[in-house]
């Protein structure tokens, strides 16, 4: 439990925190990066950039590991 939560969840909250409404726009990449496309966010709310999907996708693939 230690290593899920401060290797994958500080990190993925962290991330979230970066801009508001993140705790949306991450769930729904988050899906598609794992072949579960949930569409966009709607406005006002943005998707993350590409390097945060890369930060994101880099997240997922370490939790698969864990």
């Amino acid at each position: 439990m230690r290593r899920v939560t401060q290797e994958f969840f500080i990190p993925f909250v962290t991330l979230r925190d970066t801009t508001k409404g993140y705790a949306v726009s991450l769930i729904k990449a988050g899906a598609g990066l794992v072949g579960y496309p949930a569409g966009d966010v709607r406005a006002p709310l943005v998707m993350p950039s590409a390097q945060e999907l890369e930060t994101l996708k880099r997240l997922i693939e370490h939790a698969e590991r864990l």
